[in-house]
């Protein structure tokens, strides 16, 4: 199976309505609890509802959001990152370091080969379209296909030794 494919991020606009989005969640799912809790429990609820916000608040003060380019998957499965600003330094290897997919949406946090530098990539899913060669959905396919086998690492979990085994 040939994992080649090129993903671009979801546009900055994405990530917004995604913070706001789980934003108004928590807020929401806050203000039910402690409307609904034990007068003992609405001083943990509101203390875990502030500490949420000091995290996101601190997050965007330094700037963590994710980055913004194109992820490319050659047949072998070695991934380049290529920046958006940066499209003239060209590709770069990565290395996942941990993703996640939830529906329509990939999350990957990434590490440049040889670099501590991570950074996150939010990809999406794209629109339906008519089947044609190369049309999204196969490049949707492709990428999940390649984190499966991305994330068994370099050894299969049947290959491993099992620990209660008498040696040979």
């Amino acid at each position: 199976m040939s994992f080649a494919v090129c993903i671009d991020t979801v546009p900055p606009a994405w990530h917004r309505r995604f913070r706001l989005a789980l934003g108004a969640f928590a807020l929401a799912a806050s203000v039910f609890a402690l409307v609904f809790a034990d007068a003992p429990q609405r001083a943990w609820i509101a203390l875990a509802a502030i500490l949420c916000l000091v995290a996101a608040l601190a997050r965007a003060a330094v700037g963590a959001a994710p980055a913004q380019g194109r992820l490319a998957i050659d047949e072998t499965g070695r991934a380049c990152w290529s920046d958006v600003p940066d499209r003239g330094r060209g590709a770069r290897p990565v290395c996942i370091e941990r993703w996640h997919l939830l529906g329509p949406l990939a999350w990957l946090r990434l590490r440049f080969e040889g670099e501590g530098t991570r950074f996150d990539a939010l990809l999406a899913r794209p629109a339906a379209a008519p089947p044609r060669r190369g049309d999204g959905e196969n490049d949707w396919r492709r990428l999940r296909a390649w984190l499966l086998w991305y994330g068994r690492g370099a050894v299969s979990v049947d290959a491993r030794p099992d620990p209660g085994a008498a040696p040979q």
